[in-house]
């Protein structure tokens, strides 16, 4: 990637896309996603800790205002499912 550019820009970017798709699409960083979400290996009571936890931070988050721009209020939370 660009050490010494003074701008990035959309062009900058898409020239840099498959460098950093190589970094980031590491075997070794899907498997470690995997295993630190609790998906594989099946880890029920992980996950639901970790999305507690998630819903938590997304709760307080929407208490003091964090996050929700104009005209977001009101629109329904896709992170809060049916029961």
């Amino acid at each position: 990637m660009r050490g010494s550019a003074t701008s990035y820009n959309i062009a900058s970017f898409l020239d840099d896309l498959p460098e950093i798709r190589d970094q980031a699409l590491k075997p070794s960083n899907i498997i470690s996603a995997f295993i630190r979400s609790g998906i594989y290996p099946p880890n029920p009571k992980y996950m639901i800790v970790r999305m507690l936890r998630y819903n938590n931070k997304v709760t307080k988050a929407k208490k003091i205002g964090v996050g929700v721009g104009a005209g977001e209020a009101n629109q329904a939370d896709p992170l809060e499912l049916p029961l």
